[in-house]
């Protein structure tokens, strides 16, 4: 796993974790509600795994927020381009 994975799986977990508790909901609520399990959950948060992209969109509509924020793609935009070669300019043709 790459340096910048492994921030993208950190960050993820985290902000799954920080939307959560904000909604005071618990990892078991959650993880029925996106059809996985309680440890699976545990996972996500903790950085070791991540969601299928069903269960991404899943996770986004439960914790009533979006998949862009979830993947921190406010932050690792740059980290991206740059570990790809890419221009540092953001192209939003893409709608986000």
């Amino acid at each position: 796993m790459t340096d910048l994975q492994a921030t993208l799986h950190r960050e993820f977990g985290a902000r799954v974790r920080q939307r959560r508790g904000g909604l005071e909901m618990t990892q078991t609520r959650l993880a029925r509600m996106i059809g996985t399990t309680p440890n699976h959950m545990g996972d996500l948060e903790c950085g070791r795994s991540m969601p299928t992209p069903y269960n991404l969109v899943r996770l986004a509509i439960a914790l009533d927020t979006n998949v862009e924020w979830l993947l921190a793609l406010d932050v690792l935009d740059s980290q991206f381009r740059r570990e790809m070669g890419c221009a540092a300019e953001t192209d939003n043709s893409a709608g986000y």
